[in-house]
């Protein structure tokens, strides 16, 4: 058996990211020089990605950013992907979606358009008040994720960043199966990959701790990449959460009894702190097109 075809399993998503940057591909990148690291950059696929790209980017002493490929669902079937689309609203259609003809079905167009608000939506909360990512023709970018499922998002990553030119593209995950990574090895310049076990068919197979990351995290995370800009700038540029949740915390509405919101897109961390603080709420109505967190029954 191949060594990569032996199962490794990752304690949690920074395991997993320091276990990458160990790899001897990505050590080379750690030892240049500052000037020498100014060409590359980690792109990470959010949310467990971002996780993962984070413990990479620190590593490795390089900057962080993120593009928005959001996995198109078969109907029926949540989590098998039949295609993805990234924010910029560039599709990606699997064979299986073509063979069966579901790419013109009412369900999964509505699917595809939700897909591309809350790749917009997370877009514009993530990222702050970084610069527009819009040119990337000086620059080797490592493309993170926690896995390689189907691969259909990092196929819609890999497009957008050869849309924003990149230079070149390396994908580093810390799992996925033989045949998706032949399949992206085909796309990009180069990848790593640090297991291929027999048998794999999903991500969490990988990790002992696979939690859902939340908005919250990847907020925090990217809030060490901001450009160069004060903590004071991004208060009063009204970057969303910067001051969120320093303040909101202190505030209480004791008497509130009804509370009705109207196409409410933020993440469900946010409704747990505006919950918190509103104790004797007895009505709750929420207006929700497609952030799907909200509805999540395990975290209710």
């Amino acid at each position: 058996m191949n060594k990569n075809q032996e199962k490794r399993i990752f304690r949690d998503r920074i395991d997993a990211g320091c276990k990458l940057a160990a790899h001897p591909e990505l050590q080379k990148v750690k030892n240049l020089t500052s000037n020498e690291k100014n060409s590359y950059l980690v792109i990470s696929l959010p949310r467990g990605g971002t996780v993962v790209g984070d413990e990479l980017a620190k590593e490795l002493g390089i900057t962080h950013d993120l593009v928005f490929p959001r996995k198109i669902s078969c109907p029926g079937q949540r989590e098998f992907a039949i295609g993805a689309v990234s924010e910029l609203g560039d599709v990606i259609w699997n064979d299986y979606a073509k063979q069966e003809n579901l790419i013109d079905l009412p369900n999964v167009q509505e699917s595809k358009d939700k897909q591309i608000q809350e790749a917009k939506r997370r877009k514009e909360i993530y990222r702050g008040k970084r610069k527009p990512l819009e040119n990337l023709s000086e620059k080797t970018v490592i493309l993170v994720d926690d896995g390689l499922a189907t691969g259909a998002t990092m196929k819609s990553a890999i497009n957008t960043c050869k849309h924003l030119n990149a230079k070149s593209i390396i994908v580093a995950v810390p799992c996925g199966s033989i045949d998706r990574v032949k399949d992206i090895s085909t796309l990009v310049d180069n990848i790593i990959c640090l297991t291929t076990p027999y048998g794999y068919h999903a991500v969490v197979q990988c990790y002992k701790s696979f939690d859902q990351t939340t908005d919250k995290e990847v907020i925090e995370i990217m809030a060490k990449y901001q450009d160069s800009t004060s903590e004071d700038d991004l208060q009063s540029s009204g970057w969303p959460w910067t001051n969120y949740y320093k303040s909101f915390s202190n505030d209480r509405a004791n008497h509130l009894k009804k509370l009705v919101m109207i196409d409410f897109s933020s993440g469900f961390e946010i409704l747990e702190i505006l919950l918190t603080q509103t104790p004797n709420l007895q009505s709750l109505v929420i207006s929700n097109g497609y952030n799907t967190d909200i509805i999540d029954a395990f975290r209710w």
